[in-house]
């Protein structure tokens, strides 16, 4: 009876969904019920898909399991779609629609398992101290919030810190604080996982809300690229690479009205805050026998480097992506053989997908695990010891050798210098340990301390965990160890040995930088048990020891957090700007003056993603976009030769290269020796003018006859 009524509740509420999601798709088209509606759809069919990926799992981990393997099918099926033809709108509905009897088909051939609990134990009273941290901290985080909304800016800033109040920081510790002691006492596990979720959105969430015109560089190109695709369902060249995320994005906004834009900017952001806790938690309850050690772990992940999850890109997207197969693998390397390989293999490929410096490195780990000759189901043990140990050989190596391969098949210039590996300056600029400085500011010479040796740090704690594990764990988790020493050799030799010549000088060093995070990431379940170790060793301790001990961390979590960001003090400057209302000013301007005339500009990266921002893709001459990017190309190094001395010749050559009438040279205040160039650029232009009071020159220069 009940099984019926469960049935009639399950055709109902299906048939509803799709009269509103039908009727929304063809009538109604309203943003706020196709948010609604992907709400229901994700946590429906989140939960369904759940009972498959993780099938001794039931709640909140479960179902977290479940939304990434859905999205993840969502990403792998956009791409096969785009490549194969182009992403529509109708395409997004059929692959909404089509989740449903996929998801069914499943279910319908899992095998049923025992259920695990793993957020829940015995019912208790929640002592009225606890609830008023609770309280507490939720104010603070609040607070927190309250006191960055308002230091939104247009204006051209090197760092979000330049704009908060510094009162911020000491929130944040308080919050900190009370978030960690509450992790530590291991108990109310499904308020502190949500605090923790809420937490780590407030970490990496600053420049959403800072920069309200956009972050960065890369997230404008990526935006119009989005935007340009779901205008023409595709682009021509269809790129190799990104597609995994660009039709996620897609997938919401046609499917969902999702306005593009807001969804781009916010999607990592709010994914990294709902997936990472509960992931982690899920992966730390099987390594250990109490789900209060279990817990106490996550103050580690919040140590993780974070910074690219503050802006969605899709290296950022792809560095979740391989965090959550790190983490949902854990409990079949552990030997849970309910646990099904197949998620992680459709995450491997989304991830692939989505970026390959993540996505390579997650395909390598896929077979180190698959190829587990310990496990008990394996039929050929001298095959797959093979197996495992080429892919070690041939992993160490694979990313220069794949870099090589794009940079011969994309004609860009690349080489190898051996040379260069045993040069004795070959470790400058590695993350190694210094003593502390002394700038006279405790506070900031403590941070800058922890983050200069944060990686180091973390590199210890994971070799500390290897070494507290007993020897049948440490021989389970060997794929995760394996992993992450490959990726630091190629880390050594993409940092000395690769030159990449294509790109300018201060971007040369972009790739091997990369690899670093990564390498951290699959030490996660080392740092789990160093953790579980730290806090075994401290239950027994004086309560002022732990109270100190949960201090500390809360001052080295609220340094992490301020390093998660660009800086600019004493010891770090940032060389990056944001976009400014006066770059897109400029922009429009340049339009306008030009009266319809072929054109072509001179600026820097931060106009030239405000050009993107405002008019897409629109715009070539041959193969030559009319702004200079990208930064390896030959407008850029005229752009950059104008810098050094502004000339005729120059801009008649820039002008000869794209076979147009007009070329504007384009200076910002802000630019090293910018009194010089400008008043050197206003003897030789034709005509100049300026804007924002003074922050951007605009100079034209036409061909002599």
């Amino acid at each position: 009876m009940l099984s019926r009524l469960s049935s009639a509740k399950f055709t109902t509420g299906s048939i509803l969904f799709l009269a509103l999601f039908l009727l929304n798709i063809f009538q109604i088209r309203s943003m706020v019920l196709g948010v609604i509606l992907f709400g229901v759809w994700i946590l429906f069919l989140g939960t369904r898909l759940g009972q498959a990926v993780a099938p001794e799992e039931k709640g909140v981990i479960g179902r977290i399991c479940g939304i990434w393997t859905l999205l993840s099918g969502v990403a792998l099926a956009g791409t096969f779609v785009f490549y194969l033809w182009i992403f529509s709108e109708p395409v997004a509905i059929f692959l909404s629609l089509l989740a449903m009897p996929v998801v069914w088909f499943v279910l319908k051939r899992v095998p049923k398992s025992s259920v695990h609990e793993a957020i829940r134990g015995k019912y208790h009273h929640i002592p009225p101290a606890v609830l008023a941290a609770i309280t507490v901290m939720i104010a603070w985080v609040i607070l927190a919030f309250l006191l960055v909304l308002p230091t939104a800016t247009e204006e051209a800033i090197r760092s979000p810190w330049e704009q908060i109040p510094s009162a911020v920081f000491f929130v944040f510790a308080g919050a900190a604080l009370i978030l960690i002691s509450l992790l530590f006492r291991g108990r109310e596990r499904t308020l502190t996982l949500f605090l923790s979720s809420l937490f780590l959105f407030l970490m990496i969430s600053v420049v959403l809300f800072v920069y309200p015109l956009g972050y960065g560089f890369d997230q404008f190109i990526h935006q119009a690229t989005e935007e340009h695709i779901a205008a023409f369902g595709t682009i021509q060249p269809k790129p190799f690479y990104y597609i995994g995320q660009y039709t996620l994005v897609l997938f919401l906004h046609h499917a969902f009205f999702f306005p593009l834009e807001l969804t781009d900017r916010f999607l990592l952001p709010v994914l990294v805050a709902f997936l990472l806790p509960a992931a982690w938690y899920a992966a730390a309850v099987h390594l250990f026998q109490e789900k209060r050690h279990a817990i106490a772990s996550l103050p580690w992940l919040f140590f993780l480097p974070l910074s690219s999850f503050i802006a969605t890109t899709p290296q950022g997207m792809a560095n979740l992506w391989i965090l959550m197969i790190i983490l949902t693998a854990l409990p079949r390397l552990l030997g849970k053989e309910s646990w099904p390989l197949w998620p992680s293999v459709i995450g491997t490929a989304a991830t692939l997908a989505i970026h390959p410096i993540a996505g390579i490195p997650a395909a390598l780990f896929l077979i180190l695990v698959a190829a587990d000759s310990k496990n008990p189901s394996q039929r050929f043990p001298t095959i797959t010891r093979l197996l495992f140990w080429t892919t070690v050989a041939v992993g160490s190596v694979i990313l220069p050798l794949s870099f090589l391969a794009n940079a011969a098949w994309s004609h860009q210039e690349i080489s190898f210098n051996l040379s260069s590996f045993f040069s004795p300056q070959w470790w400058q600029g590695l993350p190694l340990p210094v003593l502390l400085e002394n700038r006279f500011a405790p506070l900031l010479d403590g941070a800058s301390f922890f983050l200069h040796n944060q990686f180091l740090l973390l590199f210890l704690a994971g070799a500390a965990g290897w070494w507290f594990a007993d020897k049948n764990t440490r021989s389970k988790l060997k794929p995760y160890a394996f992993v992450s020493g490959m990726l630091i050799t190629n880390y050594f030799l993409m940092k000395t040995v690769v030159q990449f010549t294509f790109l300018i000088d201060y971007e040369r060093g972009n790739y091997a930088e990369r690899l670093l995070p990564l390498s951290v990431f699959f030490l996660s379940p080392f740092l789990m048990i160093a953790g579980e170790k730290m806090i075994s060793f401290l239950r027994e301790k004086p309560f002022i020891l732990r109270v100190s001990l949960a201090g500390l961390l809360a001052l080295c979590l609220t340094a992490a957090w301020y390093g998660t960001y660009p800086r600019q003090d004493a010891y770090t400057s940032s060389h990056g700007y944001n976009v400014s209302r006066t770059d897109l000013d400029t922009v429009l301007d340049i339009e306008k003056n030009a009266s319809g005339q072929a054109y072509i500009v001179l600026a820097n990266q931060t106009v030239s993603a405000a050009a993107v921002r405002e008019w897409g893709f629109k715009r070539y001459y041959d193969d030559i976009f009319f702004y200079p990017i990208p930064t390896g190309g030959d407008l850029y190094q005229i752009f950059l030769s104008m810098n050094n001395e502004p000339d005729t010749k120059k801009a008649e050559d820039a002008i000869r290269l794209t076979g147009v009438s007009v070329c504007y040279f384009v200076v910002n205040d802000y630019w090293w020796q910018a009194p010089r160039i400008i008043e050197t650029a206003k003897t030789v232009a034709n005509d100049w003018w300026s804007m924002g009071d003074g922050s951007v020159y605009i100079f034209k220069f036409e061909m002599t006859k």
